[in-house]
């Protein structure tokens, strides 16, 4: 899945240089190099793909032309003046009747060839007497039209592969975005003194890096490598002094050891505080969105309708929160009690103010601001009461 987009990214000549550099050991300082990705957007990965994606929808048939419709049948009408008119009688028979001229009485004419005194031949109509036309028109025959044909089925939707939207970007470890930070990176880093080779083959390169993997949310990460990995190491290790060493060196040491993994203990309760405070209990549900230019962002009528509804749960999320943290009360007696309790409620309330405060949430708020929405003054009432008491 990485192959093409990591192949598009050693395409630039920025990304090409630095993963140079850190092959030839020219990198100053830390020789490390972070790769991470993102998501490009549907309108820039046609730019970047130089087309069609594929869950863009086909392009539509042109639809089959129409049937002609039926000619129209032509009536005849008789002219003026005249007794009758022709007519087309219907049945097996099928025999034209003949009107008389004007003046004379509407009898039936028999066949030319028939003899005389013999009744018409069966079928025809006999000629009603003492009228001046010689029958009726016809009805026209009805033209029924052709039915519709049956609708097609609707096609299904196409569904886009995530692999052409992928972007792989690399940087410095000192030039790591605070959006990269949210998602997975992997880390490079060269713990040999001397340039690689470009020919080398996998096991030196493996020898030659310190390859690691730091998923998203890094504090959580570095909290469970600590108090899970080299807390016990460094306890086992504290234990079990080296024989070697005489007993004088061998106290100071473990002094030394003792004291080392006392401040790691203390710097991984840090590290656990800082979490608390970040994803507290109060989590606000924030929408699916980046908001790279909220002036653009602003004229996108479902963007704003997802804002607005985002901001119709934060409002009352944020007077909730209030509410119960105002309620609470110290548990005991004493300064130590009442230290847990501003420190807890300090971590309920700045868990929300954290989550407002990062960049694209304070996107989100200024198109919101750009299109005058009406929710912004009771979320404003409520936000203006949580800042103060998130940092007492």
């Amino acid at each position: 899945m990485l192959g093409p987009a990591f192949d598009r990214m050693m395409k630039e000549k920025e990304s090409k240089n630095l993963v140079n550099s850190l092959l030839d050991h020219e990198l100053e300082g830390n020789p490390t190099v972070i790769f991470y990705t993102s998501q490009m957007e549907l309108g820039y990965a046609r730019l970047v793909l130089g087309g069609k994606l594929s869950g863009d929808p086909d392009e539509e048939e042109a639809p089959a032309p129409a049937p002609a419709p039926a000619p129209a049948p032509v009536e005849v009408k008789p002219e003026e003046g005249e007794a009758g008119a022709t007519a087309a009688a219907e049945g097996e028979a099928g025999a034209a009747a003949a009107a008389p001229a004007e003046g004379e009485a509407a009898a039936a004419a028999p066949a030319a060839d028939a003899p005389a005194g013999e009744a018409p031949a069966a079928g025809e109509a006999p000629a009603a007497e003492g009228e001046g036309e010689a029958g009726a028109e016809a009805p026209e025959p009805v033209v029924e039209a052709p039915p519709p044909p049956p609708p097609k089925p609707p096609k299904p939707a196409k569904r886009q592969d995530p692999a052409e939207l992928l972007q792989v970007h690399v940087c410095a470890a000192a030039d790591l975005p605070p959006a990269a930070c949210e998602t997975s990176v992997t880390y490079f880093t060269l713990v040999v003194n001397e340039p690689i080779a470009r020919s080398a083959d996998d096991a030196l390169m493996s020898a030659a890096f310190e390859i690691g993997v730091v998923p998203g949310g890094s504090l959580l990460s570095l909290e469970q490598i600590i108090h899970e990995v080299y807390l016990p190491m460094l306890s086992a290790s504290t234990a079990t002094p080296a024989a070697a060493e005489p007993p004088a060196a061998s106290t100071t040491s473990a002094e030394a050891s003792s004291e080392f993994v006392g401040n790691l203990q203390k710097f991984g309760s840090q590290i656990s505080h800082a979490i608390q405070q970040v994803s507290g209990d109060f989590r606000l549900t924030m929408p699916q969105l980046v908001i790279d230019d909220p002036a653009v962002a602003c004229e996108e009528y479902e963007v704003v309708m997802q804002l607005e509804a985002a901001l119709e749960d934060w409002t009352p999320a944020i007077a909730s929160a209030l509410e119960t943290q105002l309620a609470k009360q110290p548990v005991g007696k004493g300064p130590l009690a009442e230290i847990e309790f501003w420190r807890a409620r300090n971590a309920a309330l700045s868990t929300l103010c954290e989550q407002l405060n990062t960049p694209n949430a304070r996107r989100m708020l200024e198109v919101l601001e750009r299109v005058e929405s009406q929710l912004l003054s009771g979320f404003y009432g409520f936000y203006g009461e949580l800042a103060p008491r998130s940092n007492p």
